[in-house]
């Protein structure tokens, strides 16, 4: 049983070994930073402050450095699939459907998120910008790291969903331990980024459409950061039990949706 279980995982390894090496390389950057902060006899909490502050930009600073070491020390197939990978979505040009689902995805979590205008902002231009770009350059990594070292064939399904979606999950809680909103609406999104990744033919093009109108938005203007919740946000989201419910079950009808849409089309 435990061969049985080892051949089915066994494609998922080189995504797993990508991950922990991320998350080394992210430990490995904290000791660093830490070290000069002590060097210059800095308090604690304000290297606490300092890694919460950069959170974003440690996090994408660390998947660069390991896609770039893993690309080119770890992995055989690197030059081919790095290739074929990014000339097969360049061809793919934006499919209209990921703008229709992208677009009514993030209406309707706004809608429940109720957001709130902040009564002490500190939300400002330039900052802002600079978390919208941060996040999106840390899920395109994701995506990079799909099309080269998951380079299974097939069609939208719920193993390949569910066991990408929770090395993801789990590494972002390994390097944000002090993350303000990694429950089960992070999980969800996590979930329903993946969705649309395999539905739509696994083209970083069409995902990319869903980080830049569902996920950064969500984080960085509704006030529903993994790592920062509200604090640099202009909105606050109101606590809602109702909220998570909806964020859980999105993922779970969109797969339901896309399967049945295809099952039509066969």
């Amino acid at each position: 049983m435990l061969t049985k279980i080892n051949n089915r995982l066994s494609s998922f390894y080189p995504l797993f070994g990508f991950y922990f090496l991320a998350w080394v390389v992210h430990l490995i950057i904290i000791s660093i930073i830490s070290f000069f902060h002590f060097r210059l006899d800095h308090r604690l909490i304000v290297i606490e402050n300092w890694i919460f502050d950069y959170a974003w930009t440690l996090s994408l600073m660390s998947k660069v450095i390991a896609f770039i070491l893993y690309w080119r020390y770890f992995y055989e197939d690197r030059i081919k699939n790095f290739t074929e990978a990014f000339e097969s979505s360049a061809k793919k040009s934006i499919n209209p459907e990921v703008l229709i689902f992208t677009i009514m995805n993030f209406a309707l979590l706004s809608f429940f998120v109720k957001p709130i205008v902040q009564e002490n902002v500190l939300f400002s231009a330039g900052p802002s910008i600079t978390h919208y770009l941060s996040v999106f350059f840390v899920f395109f990594i994701d995506l990079m790291v799909l099309k080269i070292f998951r380079r299974n064939k097939g069609e939208l399904n719920i193993k390949e969903v569910v066991i990408c979606s929770s090395f993801l999950y789990l590494y972002n809680i390994a390097v944000f331990p002090f993350g303000e909103n990694l429950g089960i609406s992070f999980y969800s999104l996590i979930v329903l980024f993946f969705i649309y990744y395999f539905e739509f033919g696994k083209s970083y093009v069409n995902s990319s459409i869903y980080v830049l109108l569902v996920l950064c938005p969500l984080f960085v203007i509704l006030g529903i950061d993994p790592v920062w919740g509200s604090k640099f946000a202009y909105f606050e989201p109101a606590t809602s039990i109702r909220r998570d419910v909806v964020f859980a079950v999105l993922p779970i009808v969109t797969y339901v949706y896309f399967s049945f849409i295809r099952r039509r089309t066969l």
